[in-house]
């Protein structure tokens, strides 16, 4: 709700018409009007007004709540100052209506319960339409008692017509309050004190009484209201005692209990008694004793070789001691710092062990351990670090190899067939080998004509195929090599060297041509020049066995014109024109041959 519309009527007119905006920053006020109706008029809902309203008198001004938040609120100031006013509204049925308690007291209207400062009331359109003009006068009497025209309309819904009917009766007075009871709380646990034992149950129980209770109080509309560790507890009463389960965590968090109590009797009134205090003494273990840590030998004699540090991690073990029996085991932790790494331990009663790196125990020399412990308070306490020394016992070194070559190709000579591979295998040996060398990290490097070869290392041999042409072009192969213990120590050999001779093919032998008889008469007549060309053919003779039959020629002469025959096997032909043949009367032929080496002869 954000606007209303507040209509004051006189005993004769309407007397003015306001319209105030409501939110939580504003909080509208309006003067009053003595002896006044004031219609309130939502709005958002046409001419209809508010079904309920909460009121509250604050000195002699009317405070109307729209929200429980008191975040609309309406100011009628000096309302009380002009008696016999009253609200009124048109209900969702059509007619108007006095805005009545919602108790059924005619004490509690609005006009005369709020004679309390600061009480909230909350009031509703209720009782009967009203059954005169809602812009009479707002005063009515009968007898010595005034009674508001809101407060004739709901009468017959409230009781109150009965009151006024009686009203003559001067020997007949109204009840109208009832007395405040007075709260006790018992002592708590019995002795009032409370301890761990007591605290460590979730709920403990509060009793009290209540005293001075008037004897139409009715008991079902009794209550007791406890408050701890500013947390609230309703009660269970019966009759004139009362108990409550109340957590113990708000008990051990606070010092005292704190009760009220509201009684109604049968007129419906009601009273507050004043708040009944019990302090209580907190008896609580607030300490645990700090735990003794001890870290065993490590692998028995405490000294760490390399076999044990080979192992991936190696288990540490200690003993907790100077422990409170009240100890929680399962909150209870050890942790160790080895290389300055953590590692969280695993507790079993007064022992703890943790698998540690070996890396990081050979990377260090002592293991530290520090526990903390808690008890069943939660009370907890830390050890002074225990400390534990250790030796390393570790290989560090590893033993140069020694490299040997063994003779290439078996005489250690290279020839011309040898050469003719593509590559040639040398092989060696390693020795002096350390008995923990890793033989997958063993490398070997030879060294021919200024490139390097990797080797095939297996065990204690090696191989490389190294390409003939760098032998060729070379006289001697280096070898060295480098090997890795399992402590990864390494080592390498000093260079080893083997020369080898060549025994090379360097020269060819000249071939010897002879061409075969022309024509085979070796006579050419007209009818052989006729034809266009003479075949003359011829052998060579004298030839290395290398040599290469594709790189043989063989060039005739005739006429001072060449012509380059065909070369088959040690024989050659070629088609001379027979116009050279006949303009000339000889033929003269050369052969060039070339062997496997390249060399070359004419």
């Amino acid at each position: 709700m954000k606007n209303i519309t507040i209509v004051t009527y006189d005993s004769s007119e309407k007397v003015k018409t306001e319209s105030v905006n409501l939110d939580s920053r504003n909080h509208p006020k309006i003067q009053a009007t003595p002896q006044a109706n004031y219609e309130l008029i939502d709005t958002t809902n046409g001419s209809k007004a508010p079904q309920q309203i909460i009121t509250k008198r604050s000195g002699n001004n009317l405070e109307i709540l729209f929200d429980k938040e008191a975040s609309e609120t309406l100011t009628i100031e000096g309302f009380y100052d002009a008696p016999n006013s009253n609200l009124i509204g048109l209900a969702e049925d059509g007619s108007y209506y006095n805005y009545a308690p919602d108790t059924v007291s005619a004490i509690n209207s609005t006009a005369q319960v709020n004679a309390i400062d600061q009480s909230l009331v909350s009031q509703s359109l209720s009782g009967s339409p009203l059954n005169q003009p809602w812009w009479i006068a707002s005063t009515a009497t009968s007898g010595a008692i005034n009674i508001a025209p809101w407060m004739l309309g709901s009468a017959f819904g409230l009781g109150i017509v009965h009151l006024v009917s009686k009203n003559d009766d001067k020997d007949k007075e109204l009840d109208t309050t009832v007395n405040k009871p007075v709260v006790s709380i018992d002592d708590i646990t019995g002795d009032n004190v409370l301890n761990d034992a007591e605290l460590a149950q979730s709920t403990i129980t509060i009793t009290g009484k209540h005293s001075g209770l008037d004897a139409d109080v009715d008991a079902s509309k009794t209550s007791v209201t406890l408050t701890v560790n500013d947390k609230t507890v309703i009660a269970t009463v019966m009759g004139n005692t009362f108990n409550a389960n109340v957590a113990s965590s708000d008990l051990k968090a606070d010092s005292k209990v704190t009760a009220t109590a509201v009684v109604t009797d049968d007129n419906d009134n009601t009273a507050t008694s004043d708040a009944a205090t019990k302090a209580y003494t907190l008896s609580l273990d607030t300490t645990v004793n700090k735990p003794v840590v001890s870290i065993d030998d490590i692998t028995a004699d405490n000294v760490l070789n390399d076999a044990e540090l080979a192992q991936s991690t190696i288990t540490i073990t200690g003993k907790l001691s100077g422990l409170d029996a009240d100890i929680d085991a399962s909150k209870t932790s050890v942790t160790l710092t080895v290389n300055d790494k953590t590692v969280i331990a695993t507790v079993m009663g007064n022992t703890f062990s943790a698998n540690v790196a070996s890396s990081d125990l050979k990377a260090d020399s002592k293991v530290t351990a520090t526990a903390v412990v808690t008890d069943d308070n939660d009370n907890t306490a830390t050890s002074d670090a225990a400390t534990k020394a250790y030796t390393l016992s570790l290989d560090t070194t590893v033993s140069k190899p020694v490299v040997s070559i063994d003779d290439v190709t078996g005489d250690n000579v290279l020839n011309d067939a040898e050469l003719a591979q593509s590559t040639i295998t040398i092989t060696g040996k390693l020795s002096g080998l350390d008995a923990d060398i890793d033989a997958s990290k063993t490398s070997v490097t030879l060294t021919v004509n200024n490139k390097t070869v990797k080797a095939t290392v297996t065990g204690d041999t090696f191989s490389a195929d190294v390409n003939s042409s760098d032998l060729k072009a070379d006289s001697k192969v280096t070898a060295t090599a480098t090997v890795t213990d399992g402590n990864n120590n390494t080592a390498t050999s000093d260079a080893a060297t083997k020369t080898y001779t060549l025994n090379l093919d360097t020269t060819v032998n000249k071939p010897v041509v002879s061409i075969d008889d022309v024509t085979g008469d070796n006579v050419l007549n007209d009818a052989e020049l006729e034809q266009s060309t003479i075949t003359i053919t011829g052998k060579l003779s004298g030839l290395d066995a290398d040599v290469d039959a594709s790189k043989t020629s063989v060039t005739l002469t005739v006429n001072d014109k060449t012509v380059t025959a065909t070369v088959t096997g040690n024989t050659f032909s070629a088609n001379v024109a027979s116009s050279d043949l006949k303009a000339d009367s000889k033929v003269m032929a050369t052969a060039t041959v070339t062997d496997g080496n390249n060399n070359t002869a004419t």
